[in-house]
């Protein structure tokens, strides 16, 4: 009778576990400063095409994530995996916008986690914050990153506070009226 009681509980236990985490659990893990529900859904998720882009884009607030806490090992594993993921959803042709904005994301981050090729990543990530701009000027997305691109670029190098401000702004106003905040 024990380890049938046993077998059941390690069933019903093990389902909890595997249960799909739902967009609302990882926003109001966002907005709690959870980001082990991110891990768990990054770590958890089969990176098939239709799952591609949600992945990406939680791999992409992740890595942010890992790099504000100074663990540079845990950003450095996330980048390499989410470069692969965003190879294969540019095979599939994935929103154009949205690639490249995680080409410049993923370019500042990489940065951030080597210290190196300051100059030739910071050129990357600028350019492509740009293009990706330039591509859909109505993106929250994009104007968030062109956002931080501005924000944290030294003054001498282009960036403004003000004007990564600016930018914020106007992404929340699009996820709002785009109704992505619900």
């Amino acid at each position: 009778m024990l380890k049938r009681f046993l077998l059941i509980l390690s069933l019903i236990l093990a389902t909890i576990c595997n249960a799909q985490i739902t967009d609302k659990q990882l926003y109001d893990a966002y907005l709690n400063g959870d980001f082990a529900v991110w891990k768990q859904y990054i770590d958890q998720t089969p990176a098939n095409n239709e799952n591609l882009p949600k992945i990406l884009n939680y791999e992409y607030g992740y890595i942010g994530v890992c790099l504000g806490k100074k663990d540079e090992t845990a950003a450095k594993n996330y980048l390499s995996r989410a470069k692969q993921h965003l190879a294969k959803w540019r095979e599939l042709k994935g929103n154009e916008a949205m690639l490249l904005m995680y080409e410049s994301a993923f370019a500042a981050f990489e940065l951030s986690a080597t210290h190196s090729n300051y100059a030739k990543l910071g050129i990357h990530s600028v350019k492509y914050a740009n293009a990706a701009e330039k591509a859909d000027q109505t993106n929250p997305y994009v104007l968030s990153l062109k956002g931080n691109t501005l924000f944290y670029r030294p003054a001498f190098l282009g960036g403004s506070k003000s004007e990564a401000i600016n930018y914020y702004e106007k992404s929340i106003a699009q996820f709002e009226q785009q109704q992505l905040t619900q």
